[in-house]
């Protein structure tokens, strides 16, 4: 089987521009040696986008792996990307039935299913709102797809990106949180790119399987229910789940992170951002409530409130949540 020389890119007309330029331009080899023999694009304005997937798809040679580009904006459990007005949807089962109607002839056999990858252009399609795999709009999208007897591999990011000329970087969660309209358009926003940031779904000896993938060059994946592949997801996850315990003020981009023990987050967030490491995610955590911290902003079992410490049986909520992060934490 040879290198993918052929790709389509379904999208949104609007994102042309706007979001998916550069790719564009590296795809087709205006701003570079072009990435693809054949580049075609085509959009879900279309009104018979489905006969003309179908065509483009049927033009490539049974010995040529394709890369079937999908981009929307996405979104944490969310089941659907949208346009760049993020008002127009196309939904998971809207997707897979458009997919299956053009990779059913050509993904109908399980043992070749490595000669077809859908790849989602779209950013968080492949983050776990749970910490487990098959919890993702990737992982229902790949299901749906099996269902219908059509077998490719599939790609769906991890992190939210901004594309710029020279490449992708990676949207750290919180600063896209407090500062959507920003989003996609200033690097002072964005980072290097994250490894790990990409869940790949295939089949392999009849099974479903899940990898997280590097963008290293060695192209290193890891097996999602590894130890190593657990504490991947449980990081993203952990992510998600203090990024709305964090409070905020003021409108993007005027946002202010409001509180001490909120900017304490702030600051273990921004550490993960730099080093994603779950192992020392895990142990900054485990020191907020551990009992060792002698104020207010390193000890989240104290309660700040005088009443609620004399009247309260519980936690306070950030340290509940946290000690339910850590017992999630796979061992």
């Amino acid at each position: 089987m040879s290198e993918p020389t052929i790709a389509i890119l379904v999208t949104f007309r609007n994102m042309d521009g706007p979001v998916l330029g550069n790719f564009i331009k590296r795809s087709e080899g205006t701003a570079g040696a072009p990435r693809y023999v054949r580049f075609e694009r085509l959009h879900f304005d279309d009104a018979n986008l489905p006969a003309m997937l179908k065509q483009q798809v049927a033009q490539v040679p049974a010995d040529t792996r394709l890369k079937l580009f999908v981009s929307g904006h996405g979104g944490v459990g969310i089941d659907y990307i949208t346009d760049h007005t993020r008002t127009v949807k196309r939904t998971v089962p809207e997707l897979a039935t458009l997919l299956t109607q053009a990779l059913r002839d050509r993904a109908g056999n399980a043992a070749q299913s490595g000669r077809t990858e859908v790849n989602m252009l779209s950013c968080l399609f492949g983050r776990t709102t749970d910490g487990q795999a098959s919890s993702s709009p990737a992982a229902r999208l790949f299901a749906a797809l099996l269902s219908a007897g059509v077998f490719v591999e599939l790609v769906g990011r991890t992190e939210s990106i901004l594309a710029m000329r020279d490449g992708r970087y990676t949207m750290p969660e919180l600063n896209f949180v407090a500062n959507v309209p920003n989003y996609g358009k200033h690097p002072s926003f964005s980072a290097p790119k994250r490894p790990y940031s990409k869940i790949r779904w295939a089949r392999e000896s009849g099974q479903t399987v899940a990898y997280i993938a590097a963008y290293s060059s060695d192209k290193r994946m890891i097996r999602s229910d590894s130890p190593e592949g657990q504490r991947i997801l449980w990081a993203d996850y952990a992510v998600n789940c203090l990024i709305k315990l964090i409070e905020r003020s003021g409108k993007p981009p005027e946002v202010r992170i409001v509180g001490e023990r909120a900017k304490a987050l702030e600051h273990i967030i921004m550490l993960y951002d730099t080093i994603p490491s779950p192992e020392q995610l895990r142990a900054r955590l485990s020191g907020l409530v551990d009992g060792t911290g002698e104020d207010d902003a390193s000890n989240f079992l104290r309660h700040r409130n005088p009443v609620h410490a004399a009247l309260s049986t519980g936690l306070p909520k950030k340290a509940a949540e946290i000690e339910r992060l850590l017992t999630c934490y796979p061992g």
